[in-house]
Order: C-alpha cells, then sequence, then structure tokens
C-alpha cells in the first residue's frame, strides 16, 4: 500500500510505501517494510 504525490509543472514526485510480507524459512516469521522516497522523471 502507498501513497504519492506529483507536483504539479514539475518533474518530481514523492512516496511513501508499507507492505507486510511472511518468512518462513528457517523459520515462520511476519514482517513490515517501509519505504519513503522521491523520484525524478526525465
Amino acid at each position: 500500500m502507498g501513497l504519492e504525490y506529483l507536483f504539479a509543472n514539475q518533474n518530481i514526485d514523492i512516496f511513501l510505501e508499507v507492505a507486510a510480507g511472511i518468512s518462513v524459512i528457517p523459520d515462520t516469521d511476519f514482517h513490515v517494510d517501509a519505504a519513503i522516497g522521491a523520484r525524478f522523471f526525465f
């Protein structure tokens, strides 16, 4: 799941992402990953 904001009349956006996951090897575990960043479009 994520959010993205694209600036008007600019080639830049910013984003926030959150993802849930499950590891099964070597043991079962639940985890949450998150990221925040910016993108420049050519």
